[in-house]
């Protein structure tokens, strides 16, 4: 696992769940085999890094 601090661009983010949201975190130290969050990247339009990689 790799921690790092980035700049936001924003705290607060539209959400279709909830009307805002926050997220601190960026990737994901489980790397679930059958995870959800991999298949949006394309939609985004952000590359796909390996897990433990981003």
């Amino acid at each position: 696992m790799k921690i790092r601090e980035v700049e936001c661009k924003t705290l607060l983010n539209r959400s279709a769940i909830a009307d805002y949201c926050i997220n601190p975190y960026v990737g994901c130290q489980h790397g679930c085999r059958y995870c959800y969050a991999a298949g949006i990247t394309s939609r985004f339009r952000r590359n796909r890094e390996e897990w433990g990689e981003f």
